[in-house]
């Protein structure tokens, strides 16, 4: 099975951001909303995407507003939906993510994908983003947010039968 955007795909049950704008939420970013999602009190965000059966990511791809509040270093967690902020600075983290103006897509054609770890995210229920800084802006905005993966292959075991011998 090819890899596909699986927020799209009906494969989210939850998404929840921490610090997010009343008027700017995140569920812009999954909607194809012309309104982005935007940072409150700073520039941090702290976003949780649950999905509804466990699925393997083989990247992200961001789409920002504009250079200057474009998310620069993103954490990335998985299975860790309880994470606050205090945590996600201090938890080890799956990965960690530095990106480049190329990588936050800032013109609708760009197409520029961050791969991840792949055998980190094998098995994902959630998975969590802390944008711990950005270009320098006192906000940070984000246009959209692609997740690439498929759904992690669930075992059947009603369909077990022994082996004869």
């Amino acid at each position: 099975m090819a890899a596909s955007d699986v927020c799209i795909n009906d494969h989210i049950s939850d998404v929840e951001c921490l610090n997010e704008s009343a008027d700017f939420p995140v569920r812009n970013i999954f909607h194809n909303s012309e309104a982005p999602l935007k940072s409150d009190a700073d520039h941090q965000l702290l976003i949780k995407i649950q999905f509804r059966q466990p699925v393997k990511i083989s990247g992200l791809r961001f789409f920002g507003v504009e250079e200057e509040s474009c998310p620069t270093d993103v954490k990335l967690f998985v299975n860790k939906p309880s994470l606050g902020f205090s945590e996600a600075e201090d938890t080890p983290t799956t990965q960690d993510l530095s990106l480049d103006p190329a990588q936050c897509n800032l013109m609708e054609k760009k197409d520029v994908m961050c791969p991840v770890k792949f055998v980190k995210f094998q098995s994902v229920n959630a998975l969590i983003l802390f944008v711990q800084e950005n270009n320098g802006a006192d906000i940070t905005q984000l246009k959209k947010l692609e997740v690439f993966g498929t759904a992690a292959e669930n075992s059947d075991i009603t369909a077990w039968k022994p082996c004869k011998s």
